[in-house]
């Protein structure tokens, strides 16, 4: 493939495995979460596995498609895509639209599946904010016209998405755009005054809804109620410590049946830690840090700075996302519901998490081309060795 009359690299190969090594003991480690639940309310152990296998190979098409492509060219449809993100935001909200579950309107019916709008918002979101704050240059750094568009943009999106409510997500959102503001040059004041007002937004948000001040107060002392509000966070905790060293062993945890609420969904990493152990949980904790600092790696080496906000914006929404989740599950932080990529069920995220890696890969072929062309360079500056006359 080329771009601006120069043939693009191939994609980072390291980044390409761990990513295919996740999805596989992801995919592996939902089937033994989820064969309980599904023959349960399906009568089909393998109800949600070949959903799920499904949804992997469309997102698999879907990275590919999008590793090909020149990032670049993404930075024209940006907007679009932010406002349909916005629009489906919106349309979860309207009565006799969006699909509550729970309590929870995050849902669209789109016959055979049901798409969660705001998993497409974080992608739309990275792409636009790398292509608007890669654009203002030094006018980033002023009140007007850097600070208060942000502060508008991801009030409004995060503001969506925790009104469905989804506070996790919104979390997530918010989190991933502050760091882009951050590495696009934002000024520290403007970055504490931003992180200040979401701080108490946040704590405005806990104390006016019931069951948000019951997660802290159960996150503080889950134990107060074991058998009542501190249940799922108790079962969470005593999965991953009967898991010991080494773990039960693939399929043979107890706590998926029954006792672990969502084992299949958000709640798949105690699973993880029964059935793996101390041992598995690390080895995956690592592929997720060498997916994280792989995509870091990549933000570092290239030149074109749209390119380097895309890279730094994956990377930061897949690695917050794995620590709010794991963080949560491990009861270091309060649970807030929000999937562990590769891991949990769900299409949209799972289509979205591959989506975003095929930006990630997309870019790292133009840092091949860029060290290609620099290491061709070098050899050119030191000169070929001279012919010896005879």
């Amino acid at each position: 493939m080329r771009a601006n009359g120069r043939t693009l690299g191939p994609p980072d190969h390291l980044l390409l495995a761990v990513v295919i090594a996740l999805l596989v003991v992801g995919l592996l480690s939902l089937y033994s979460a989820s064969f309980a639940i599904g023959e349960q309310e399906y009568g089909n152990p393998n109800f949600f596995i070949v959903r799920q296998t499904i949804f992997a190979l469309v997102g698999l098409a879907v990275m590919g498609g999008l590793a090909r492509l020149d990032y670049r060219r993404l930075r024209r449809v940006s907007v679009l895509l932010m406002l349909a993100s916005i629009l489906g935001l919106i349309a979860v909200l309207l009565p006799e639209v969006g699909v509550v579950r729970n309590g929870a309107a995050r849902w669209l019916d789109a016959g055979p599946v049901e798409v969660q709008p705001s998993e497409l918002a974080k992608l739309a979101l990275v792409l636009y904010m790398s292509a608007w704050l890669s654009s203002r240059g030094e006018h980033i750094r002023d009140l007007s016209l850097g600070f208060l568009p942000f502060v508008i943009i991801v009030g409004l999106v995060a503001g969506l998405v925790l009104v469905e409510p989804d506070m996790g997500t919104a979390v997530v959102l918010v989190l991933v755009a502050t760091t882009l503001f951050f590495l696009a040059g934002a000024p520290m004041k403007h970055l504490a005054l931003f992180l200040a007002v979401g701080a108490l937004v946040s704590y405005a948000v806990v104390l006016t809804h019931d069951y948000r001040l019951a997660r802290v107060q159960t996150f503080l002392s889950p134990e107060a109620d074991p058998y009542g509000k501190g249940f799922q966070l108790v079962q969470l905790k005593t999965a991953l410590a009967s898991g010991g060293l080494v773990g039960l062993g693939w399929g043979a945890g107890r706590q998926k049946f029954g006792f672990v609420p969502g084992a299949h969904t958000d709640g798949v990493f105690a699973i993880v830690g029964e059935e793996l152990g101390f041992v598995g949980v690390m080895a995956v904790l690592a592929l997720f840090a060498v997916l994280v600092g792989r995509g870091i790696y990549v933000a570092m080496r290239v030149r074109d700075p749209f390119g380097r906000l895309v890279a730094a914006g994956v990377s930061a929404w897949l690695g917050y996302q794995t620590l709010i989740n794991v963080g949560g599950i491990s009861g270091l932080i309060p649970l807030t519901g929000i999937p562990l990529p590769f891991f949990s069920y769900g299409g949209s995220a799972l289509i979205a998490n591959l989506a975003a890696v095929g930006l990630l890969l997309s870019v790292s072929r133009h840092v091949q081309a860029e060290e290609g062309l620099r290491a061709a360079a070098g050899g050119w500056w030191r000169g070929s060795p001279r012919r010896r006359g005879v």
